[in-house]
């Protein structure tokens, strides 16, 4: 076995090897190839070298204003680590773009600020730049396709604090559904209609986020997309949470457990946000069934908290959604047993949910 481990070693390791000979003799079209090929096989370094070597054969053969150098400088800032580099490629590609091809400014300014989006506080705001810059270009000129457009505005939302000024940005996006491309136009205008329904269930208007949901079911339940089933099961139980706030838990519980079905079948660890969500909204049907499902409903929100048990590294992210979970539980503990004291549901929520870790992890943006 050890023999094996070290043939498949070797051989990675002389494959490796030989790509590197290859990029110390080739030219900006044979970096490229090697830059794609190094992506393949996730080596992130070797990829980023390349493309600096491209950059540098493309300038020589082509001076320093062309568009095979702007699309280097392109594919460099969706790659560079350092952020400030890579705000800077993307601003000598979108310069190059001016003189040389306008139709791709758009889609670079938004690149641009996705990447910069996640760099925390710090690089947000120019990342909104980006954004209402290709707004701006859009408003202008009247682009064919509105790709762009709709992710600038659905980042736009996700940088906002108020839920209000959230869904505005959200509509705006909706407006222009049309003219998305059909490559692309059912994983954008679904990822933006999901946030609509999620904004609207924070403001309490089940009735409208519902409409959503069920829009979306229906969208995601028979085409063939890779992102179909999340969709789907997303749409499931928060469809399922809307229905139990409008007085028809029966109906909800039936979504929520089948949301559930669906995320068990394909998690290997990364859905435990979503099984805990779906699983504190199935614990809140129970208890507002006719009558109270109360042991049912238990055992759903101890269900809900033992994803997070799980984890090795509990984030602040973690943190805000388990005290929106126990918000949850403490109104559905309350419904079923109104004539307990108020500690009781503390003791109960003490003694079989609460999380404890020794490792947390705490994110700035």
């Amino acid at each position: 076995m050890k023999k094996w481990l070290l043939l498949i070693v070797s051989l990675i390791i002389i494959g490796i090897g030989s790509l590197i000979y290859q990029s110390a003799r080739t030219d900006t079209n044979g970096y490229l190839e090697l830059a794609e090929k190094f992506q393949k096989m996730g080596a992130d370094d070797q990829e980023l070298f390349n493309l600096r070597k491209a950059l540098e054969s493309s300038i020589k053969e082509n001076g320093n204003v062309s568009l095979e150098t702007a699309e280097i400088y392109r594919k460099l800032g969706n790659k560079e680590k350092n952020l400030t580099q890579a705000a800077e490629d993307f601003d000598k590609a979108i310069l190059i773009y001016e003189m040389e091809d306008v139709q791709k400014i758009p889609d670079t300014y938004y690149e641009k600020g996705y990447k910069l989006l996640w760099g925390g506080s710090k690089t947000q705001e120019e990342a909104l730049e980006s954004f209402y810059e290709v707004i701006r270009l859009y408003e202008e000129n009247q682009y064919e396709d509105s790709n762009s457009l709709c992710m600038s505005y659905n980042y736009i939302a996700y940088l906002q604090e108020d839920v209000t000024d959230k869904l505005t940005y959200l509509k705006k996006a909706e407006e222009y559904f049309s003219t998305l491309t059909e490559q692309q136009s059912w994983e954008i205008s679904t990822t933006i209609e999901l946030a609509i329904g999620q904004m609207l269930f924070i403001q309490s208007d089940y009735t409208a986020a519902l409409s959503y949901y069920d829009s979306l079911l229906e969208k995601s339940e028979t085409i063939e997309e890779e992102q179909a089933w999340y969709i789907y099961a997303e749409a499931s139980h928060m469809s399922g949470a809307c229905l139990t706030f409008l007085n028809r838990a029966d109906e909800g519980e039936s979504r929520i457990k089948k949301a559930i079905e669906i995320y068990s079948e394909r998690d290997d660890g990364s859905l435990y946000y979503e099984q805990a969500v779906a699983h504190t909204f199935l614990a809140f049907a129970y208890a507002n069934m006719e009558p109270p499902k109360q042991e049912e409903a238990l055992e759903a929100g101890i269900d809900a908290f033992s994803y997070y048990k799980q984890r090795d590294v509990i984030t602040n992210i973690d943190l805000r959604s388990m005290e929106e979970m126990k918000i949850y539980l403490q109104i559905a503990y309350e419904k079923m047993y109104p004539e307990k004291e108020s500690w009781a549901f503390r003791e109960w929520f003490d003694e079989n949910c609460q999380v404890k870790s020794r490792n947390y992890q705490i994110y700035t943006n």
